[in-house]
């Protein structure tokens, strides 16, 4: 991954991975390129946004970017620690999307752990976003749904969080 300052309050991040998956039980047989979607292995990009920090506490995130519904996407995987990684999570709610995000957030982390700053420097913390809601590395919105997330965290004691997420898309 790659992240860094552009200039004075624009960020950037990008991160690709490889790696596989079969999806041969999810995609439709029929399909013309059903060969090359069942296993879809290979060089993919995760992230690629710009952030601007205007201010503590209120920022814009833009781009491709894990959605704002759960404070462990927004942690990057090799810093966030087993514990803290819920499974449920990954069923209840998409995890990338190509959107814009309005939240208090510093570099587009919930508590910069990903970016080497501090990790318990904020009271509370909020998201509102806005998605294509195609999924993960689709342009084109191919529906006309867009999904809706909003979340709030507070923490009063430096390892006490309290918060709620709310998502809405019109396919469930």
């Amino acid at each position: 991954r790659w992240y860094g300052e552009v200039i004075d309050k624009w960020k950037y991040h990008v991160q690709v991975s490889v790696d596989g998956d079969s999806n041969a039980d999810k995609v439709d047989p029929a399909l013309p390129d059903y060969d090359l979607r069942k296993d879809d292995v290979g060089l993919k990009l995760q992230d690629a946004y710009f952030t601007y920090d205007h201010h503590p506490y209120f920022n814009i995130t833009v781009g491709q970017f894990k959605s704002r519904f759960s404070p462990s996407y927004l942690v990057a995987g090799p810093t966030l620690p087993l514990c803290e990684r819920p499974l449920v999570i990954d069923k209840l709610a998409r995890k990338r999307e190509i959107g814009i995000s309005l939240e208090a957030a510093k570099n587009g982390a919930f508590d910069g752990r990903g970016h080497g700053e501090k990790l318990y420097d904020k009271p509370f913390y909020y998201a509102l976003g806005l998605y294509n809601g195609a999924g993960f590395n689709r342009m084109r919105n191919d529906n006309d749904n867009l999904m809706l997330t909003a979340m709030f965290v507070y923490r009063p004691l430096k390892y006490i969080n309290f918060g709620t997420s709310y998502a809405f898309n019109q396919t469930g």
